[in-house]
């Protein structure tokens, strides 16, 4: 019984824990979610855009899988370029205080 009660205890001060998050590059999403423009009568569907690559410039280049036109630029003061109107002109800050940034 004593054995059962401890193993709880761990059990539950880990999952109480902090839970970790990592990204691929520092002050850096691993992926955007914007809003694609209506199609066919279907409205608010969201895409998601992930970190394809860190340019030398310092900016960030993001795309979706599967359909190269939706795209985004990240500047190196965090302001986003993009067709995807929810998301461009806002900063990563703003975004991940909308909820839409994400890691891995």
């Amino acid at each position: 019984m004593r054995f059962k009660a401890a193993l709880y205890a761990i059990i539950g001060s880990i999952m109480a824990g902090p839970i970790a998050h990592a990204g691929m590059f520092p002050d850096t999403p691993d992926l955007l979610i914007c809003t694609v423009p209506p199609v066919n009568d279907q409205s608010g569907l969201k895409v998601v855009l992930y970190l394809d690559a860190v340019l030398d410039d310092g900016r960030r280049s993001y795309k979706a899988l599967g359909t190269p036109a939706l795209q985004a630029t990240v500047s190196k003061d965090g302001r986003v370029e993009t067709t995807l109107k929810d998301c461009n002109g806002k900063t990563i800050a703003e975004l991940a205080q909308m909820g839409q940034t994400g890691d891995f």
